[in-house]
């Protein structure tokens, strides 16, 4: 298909009409098959390898053989639907580049797994370039003229006809030649999916964007309002962080996996806010898994565990309580492979009951003399105690503070005393 972006294929009307048909068979292929975006050689998310036997079975020679979990689609696989019908052409590649985990600072990925979302970690030249020519309307027409002005064009049309004409009827009609091409994914099927480990690159409260770009690889926390330094820490020279890999995504804090077997707390332990991401790196065999509350931590029972990867790096958003992580690997948990994530300015709460936090409200306890307006809780545990804070009774709600809270981590209540927490577009 790459000829079509060079040579003025179609401008040769019975060319043009045959790739009209091949793009209708691959849209409604994509749609039918729930593919979620049109495919080509790429990339695979895993292993990291190149499959390129994408060809529809009822109508192609070289066939698509890879199982229906493991299929891949890629940006660069809308190119010749957007040379023949440019906004049928860009709607299919909007519904690809905006999967999760598709944007980074680099532009687009090479490919995502149709199945999960999971993502091919390359960028390559032709999933960037053949889709800006397209949308330029490719270089048939320069080079056609060219063609014309060397006295080639004449015999070139009259070749394209004589091959393009072998798969046509004698009658020349073509069937199904009026049928549309079949519609994308809308904005709203794509902005409901997510990566392995529930990542999305767009967020609540930047959508479409990425929300930050990810300082260099050998800083290990975020540089937003500091002054970093490329040389590593005295506490972090031990712990080096591996070779950086093709492709950084956004993320505010990068996680040397192996530091835990330091054995000391601070390298167990680290604040978060809600809504940022951590980014866990390290070189040999390890994984990462999202422990289900503390007494599996503690323990090291991964049995209620979640598998967010086992592959460098892994990437998590931070929701609005302390989470738990840890390697599962042979013993690498119960000597130090871990890390509570704990959400900075927030309670902890202690209760086991079912209480819930509510939208920030004024309480309608008397107050103190604080104009800030604290979030409430119930249920029938202990609520936890934010900054300023104090615990609630087990049945009543969150009393009123006068420093900045955030959402404590029990379930039974909240820790009380400022605003809750938010994500932002920092």
């Amino acid at each position: 298909m790459w000829k079509l972006l060079v040579l003025p294929y179609l401008e040769v009307p019975l060319a043009s009409r045959l790739v009209k048909q091949g793009e209708r068979a691959r849209t409604w292929d994509a749609k039918l098959g729930g593919l979620g975006g049109m495919q080509g050689a790429a990339y695979t998310a895993s292993p990291n390898s190149v499959y390129s036997n994408f060809g529809i079975a009822s109508i192609a020679t070289t066939r698509n053989s890879m199982a229906p979990a493991a299929q891949m689609v890629t940006g660069y696989g809308t190119f010749p639907l957007i040379l023949v019908d440019r906004g049928a052409g860009l709607d299919w590649h909007r519904a690809t580049a905006s999967r999760p985990l598709m944007q980074n600072r680099l532009g687009c990925l090479e490919a995502t797994r149709s199945s999960d979302a999971a993502v091919a970690l390359k960028h390559s030249w032709d999933t960037k370039v053949t889709t800006s020519l397209a949308m330029l309307g490719g270089l048939g027409s320069l080079l056609g003229t060219f063609l014309t002005k060397a006295g080639k064009r004449s015999a070139f049309d009259a070749q394209v006809a004589t091959v393009y004409s072998l798969a046509v009827p004698a009658d020349g009609q073509l069937l199904g030649e009026a049928t549309p091409f079949a519609p994308a994914p809308s904005a709203e099927e794509v902005d409901a999916l997510t990566a392995p480990g529930g990542l999305r690159d767009f967020t609540d409260v930047c959508p479409r964007v990425t929300p930050r770009l990810p300082p260099p690889l050998e800083f290990a926390e975020s540089s937003r309002g500091k002054t970093a330094s490329p040389s590593p820490s005295p506490s972090s020279a031990a712990f080096p962080s591996p070779s950086p890999s093709s492709v950084d995504l956004a993320f505010d804090h990068s996680i040397p996996w192996t530091k835990g077997f330091s054995g000391k707390a601070e390298d167990q332990t680290m604040d978060v806010k809600n809504g940022e991401v951590l980014k866990f790196i390290w070189t040999g065999g390890h994984n990462v898994y999202l422990m289900k509350d503390t007494a599996a931590f503690d323990a090291c029972d991964f049995s209620t565990g979640t598998n967010l990867g086992a592959a460098s790096p892994v990437y998590y958003t931070m929701g609005a309580a302390t989470t738990y992580f840890a390697c599962q690997v042979g013993s690498h948990c119960s000597i130090g492979q871990k890390l509570s994530a704990v959400i900075a300015g927030g309670g902890t709460g202690g209760g086991t009951g079912g209480g819930t936090a509510t939208s920030p409200s004024p309480s309608s306890a008397t107050p103190p003399s604080s104009t800030t307006p604290s979030p409430t809780g119930t249920g029938t545990g202990t609520g936890g105690t934010g900054a300023g804070g104090t615990p609630s009774p087990s049945t009543g709600t969150g009393g009123t503070g006068t420093g900045t809270g955030g959402t404590g981590t029990g379930t039974g209540g909240i820790g009380t005393g400022g605003t809750l927490l938010r994500g932002s577009c920092v």
